[in-house]
């Protein structure tokens, strides 16, 4: 019972594999095997080889088995190329197999599909079968090379080509059997064309399809030629190329773009199969375009260019001329310019070529725009990279530009969309703007583009306009306010002109204001057909007068301690009367008179000195100096200002203002005077590592007169030291006393090659009761006290440390010191006997202090201990001063 299943199962499956092959009707007729008779085989005793049939097209072999009973069938054989092949009826009888021959034509060599169909009789498909089989090529392509050409032997599959000729190399391969007549022509094509150029003989990657050139050779069995072509000019997009090599042998077509060879070969130990083995090949133009830029920084190639552009052309550009005149080119973006819309313009392109050859080659380089062509030979010698700078006119705003390099033969051609957005220059622009000045007389308005008017002056400006292109130009010239009320000003807003190529025009502008006001006004150009304007601004100052500050004494002040001598600068200096020179200018068609005086003030605004009113004339359209002298009492850095005021009305105006620095090593920080004792403070104020010898004493007045002269005092102070000074007043009378105050730095002012010292001065105002007090009492005290400013005058200087910092504001110069050992005061000063006995006390420096702490002098002012003391003291200055102290 279950053999009886078995076989009904396996019955089954039969059944269902017969109907699987029948296919149409499930009856048990089928195609068995599907062969070709083009390959031969030959053995030996050692080897296997394989014949391509001499016929080449090869007879189709289908073995069919006719099942379990008689068919009358048809064979049908398609192929892949359209072509078809039919049989007679043949019969096939029940459990036979019949091998049916079919002959069927092929095109091409190689691998093919056919379809093999067997049908009855009225054309009904019984069975089908679709197979692969081979066509082989009996000959190889032994080579593909450029008659005149460099080889890499890194780089064997790429060719430079320097030649039109090519010889391509053809064999009779080893599987033939026959001698055959080949016809053989070739094709250029581009490298990413990768089809049949019969195929597609009119695409556009093929560059020429050479059928009508073609050459028919008689190729004996085992035997191999050399077939000469010669390509026309060749115009591509890009510098790479591929041959490809046709042949035609009995009809059938192949090709292949390099080397290919034929291989017949056995696989799992019994089926064969036919390969082509293609080795592709490229070929390269000799010179290459490495590269490709548009100039838009100038540098020393591209000079000569622009300015034989601009002088053949007749065009003038201000900012290029002084940019290349500067020679500082830098890497801003001046490149390309354009000044109308409707003109061509230069454009400068950088090329970068690469000779790949091994020997001397030479190219055209042509560019070619909607406009302009232009074209250069270049030479390079054997893989030289050179790079060329040719210029050509552009539309606007067409920026397309071709680009093409001829290489004998090969041409290489481009079509660039350049992308850039040329810079849009005025071909017209301001020349100049003169102001009135009366009676037909005009001033240039200087670089500055500041104007001076006064209200209700009626002034004329007159303008020039340079037209710098080679076209007679038309446009407007219009005026605007930027900073007030164009009700202010009363002028016209517009101006129209015409201008010859590479002429002048002058127009006229009047301009007057009804209000005082300080703002900017726009005079712009604008040309009809240019793509900018051109515009100035000039800054108007309406009823104002303008003054310059100068100071012009001769004293040269020591502000540098150096270790071989001293640095010494032109500025103002205490103790002397510094002289200052102020330019007024009157910008007015009429004269002004005018109060006119200086005022110093500290950076604090504090009020230094002033000086004496003046009435001075300006002139009209000119200007006017004045002289002003002011002595200063102490070093300081503050402001010097310059007022004017008109004769008939007595409001000041600042029209001046400067910032300037009186210059002082030391600086006198504190004098208070307390339950009568006086008390200072001397600071070194300087920005030097060096110690400083200085002289100070006191003077004593009533009503203006002096009544009593200390002795002079002599001390050393160092960098950063605040040296304290204290006096004990005794014996005044009851009534109101000035104390002046000196400190006298020697040997700091140099005036006519003659050493001067630095003299300092500070007040206060003593009021006093009697005490009875017959000595002067002169004594060392070396405690340092704090003492409060409670005076009855409180003049405590908040000035700032006297630096150099700001001495550039002033007109300075620095001379060597000369290290001579004198000691000269410009202030002579007396020792005068007096009926009033005064005791005085003050700190002395670490000198000192190996003295007594403690000396007392009878009734003259100059006893023994002080007169030694200072001639110590003096003797140490003159030392420290001799090595530049």
């Amino acid at each position: 019972m279950v053999d009886t299943m078995d076989t009904k199962i396996v019955f089954m499956l039969f059944s269902l594999l017969a109907l699987a092959t029948v296919q149409i009707y499930g009856e048990d007729l089928k195609i068995v095997d599907v062969w070709t008779s083009n390959v031969l085989v030959g053995t030996s005793t050692h080897t296997t080889e394989y014949y391509i049939n001499p016929k080449i097209t090869p007879t189709i072999f289908v073995k069919v088995y006719g099942g379990s009973y008689q068919h009358d069938v048809i064979l049908e054989v398609k192929s892949d190329e359209g072509e078809s092949w039919k049989s007679s009826l043949v019969p096939i009888l029940p459990h036979k197999e019949e091998v049916i021959p079919a002959e069927l034509k092929f095109k091409e060599f190689g691998i093919h599909t056919i379809y093999v169909s067997l049908l009855d009789k009225d054309g009904k498909v019984l069975t089908s079968k679709k197979a692969t089989i081979a066509v082989p090529d009996p000959i190889d392509v032994v080579n593909i090379s450029c008659e005149d050409s460099f080889i890499n032997e890194s780089k064997p599959d790429i060719e430079i080509c320097n030649s039109p000729w090519f010889i391509v190399t053809l064999k009779n391969n080893r599987y033939s059997q026959s001698d055959y007549n080949v016809k053989v022509w070739i094709a250029v094509v581009s490298q990413n064309f990768n089809k049949d150029a019969s195929k597609y003989p009119n695409d556009k990657g093929v560059l020429y399809y050479g059928k009508n050139d073609s050459k028919v050779i008689y190729l004996a069995k085992g035997s191999e030629r050399e077939i000469k072509f010669k390509i026309p000019p060749i115009t591509a997009k890009e510098d790479i190329i591929k041959i490809q090599v046709h042949i035609n042998v009995s009809g059938i077509h192949d090709y292949s773009d390099g080397p290919a060879y034929t291989l017949i070969y056995t696989t799992d130990g019994y089926k064969i199969k036919y390969s082509r083995i293609i080795q592709h090949k490229k070929f390269y133009y000799p010179i290459s375009l490495q590269d490709f830029q548009i100039v838009t920084t100038l540098n020393k190639d591209v000079v000569g260019i622009l300015k034989n552009y601009y002088r053949t052309s007749k065009i003038e550009d201000v900012e290029l001329e002084e940019l290349i005149k500067s020679r500082n080119y830098g890497d801003t973006k001046v490149l390309p310019r354009i000044y109308l819309k409707d003109d061509p313009y230069l454009v400068i392109t950088k090329l970068t070529l690469v000779n790949r050859f091994n020997d001397k080659s030479s190219v055209v380089v042509t560019l070619e725009s909607d406009t302009d062509r232009i074209t250069k030979e270049v030479e390079l010698n054997k893989f030289e990279v050179k790079e060329i700078y040719l210029p050509v006119s552009i539309k606007y705003p067409k920026n397309r530009l071709n680009i093409s390099l001829q290489c004998g033969t090969y041409k290489y051609e481009i079509s660039e969309n350049l992308k850039i957005k040329p810079i849009a220059v005025s071909p017209v622009y301001i020349d100049s703007i003169e102001i009135d000045k009366g009676n037909g007389v005009y001033r240039p308005i200087g670089n500055n583009y500041y104007v001076d008017l006064f209200i209700n002056n009626n002034c004329t400006l007159k303008i020039t306009l340079k037209n710098c292109y080679n076209k007679t130009l038309s446009g407007n010239l219009t005026v605007d306010a930027l900073d007030f009320n164009k009700e202010i000003m009363k002028c016209p807003s517009r101006l129209s002109f015409r201008i010859n190529p590479g002429g002048k025009t002058t127009l006229y502008l009047p301009i007057s204001f009804n209000t005082a006001v300080k703002g900017d006004i726009k005079f712009t150009v604008k040309v009809d057909g240019a793509l900018t304007s051109y515009s100035k601004i000039f800054h108007f100052n309406v009823n104002n007068i303008k003054a310059d500050i100068e100071y012009i004494s001769p004293y040269s002040v020591k502000v540098t301690l150096l270790k071989n001598g001293s640095q010494y600068s032109n500025i103002p200096v205490p103790g002397y009367e510094n002289k200052f020179k102020i330019t007024f200018r009157n910008p007015m068609d009429e004269d002004i008179r005018v109060f006119t005086w200086i005022e110093v003030k500290g950076e604090n605004n504090e009020f230094k000195e002033s000086s004496d009113k003046k009435i001075i004339c300006i002139p009209s359209k000119g200007e006017k100096s004045v002289y002003f002298k002011l002595k200063f009492n102490e070093g300081f850095k503050g402001y010097l200002q310059v007022y004017i005021s008109p004769v008939n009305y007595s409001n000041p105006i600042l029209v001046a203002s400067k910032y300037i620095t009186v210059f002082s090593p030391l600086s006198i920080e504190k004098l208070q005077y307390n339950n009568s004792k006086i008390y200072g403070e001397i600071k070194y104020s300087y920005t030097c590592t060096k110690p400083i010898y200085y002289r100070y004493w006191y003077v004593l007045e009533k009503d203006n007169e002096k009544v009593f002269e200390s002795t002079k005092y002599s001390k050393v102070i160092y960098p950063g030291e605040v040296n304290k000074i204290e006096f004990r007043l005794q014996g005044l009378k009851d009534s109101e006393y000035t104390l002046r105050f000196f400190v006298e730095i020697p040997d700091f002012v140099k005036i006519n090659y003659t050493d001067y010292p630095i003299l300092l001065e500070r007040s206060i105002k003593l009021n006093n009761t009697i005490e009875n007090t017959s000595l002067l009492n002169t004594t060392n005290n070396n405690s340092s006290n704090t003492i409060e400013n409670t005076s009855l005058l409180n003049t405590t200087n908040n000035n700032s440390s006297n630096t150099i910092e700001n001495t550039s504001l002033l007109n300075t110069t620095n001379n060597n010191s000369s290290n001579t050992i004198e000691n000269t005061s410009l202030l002579n000063t007396t020792n005068n006997n007096s009926s009033i006995n005064l005791s005085v006390v003050y700190n002395e420096s670490e000198v000192t202090k190996s003295m007594s702490s403690t000396t007392k002098e009878s009734e003259t002012s100059n006893g023994i201990i002080g007169t030694i003391f200072a001639s110590i003291m003096e003797i140490v200055g003159r030392i420290f001063h001799f090595f530049g102290f």
